[in-house]
């Protein structure tokens, strides 16, 4: 049960990380949009300048979902261990009884 609720948190953690990144680029977007629509002779400067806001959040969202992956087997791994030492435990201590 404590290994489903670790699952979900890290699931939620990244999606949200995921669903911000996402808004982030589309406001980037429509902010760019909105740019080169006002003043189209600057639109070389305007993409120039908003290329790296744009690679940051893109990172953010593949660094999140690396981590994401990365909790998610760390957490089945121990989950698996501290199962095995259990196990392990309960058949010592009924071992001991008889």
């Amino acid at each position: 049960m404590d290994i489903a609720i670790a699952y979900m948190g890290a699931g939620i953690g990244f999606g949200l990380t995921v669903i911000g990144a996402g808004i982030g680029i589309g406001r980037l977007a429509a902010a760019i949009a909105e740019g080169v629509a006002r003043q189209p002779s600057a639109s070389g400067q305007i993409t120039g300048a908003a290329y790296l806001p744009l690679f940051l959040l893109e990172g953010v969202a593949i660094l999140a979902a690396i981590f994401g992956l990365l909790i998610g087997y760390y957490i089945a791994y121990y989950a698996g261990l501290l199962l095995h030492h259990r196990r392990a435990l309960s058949t010592i201590q009924t071992k001991q009884r008889s």
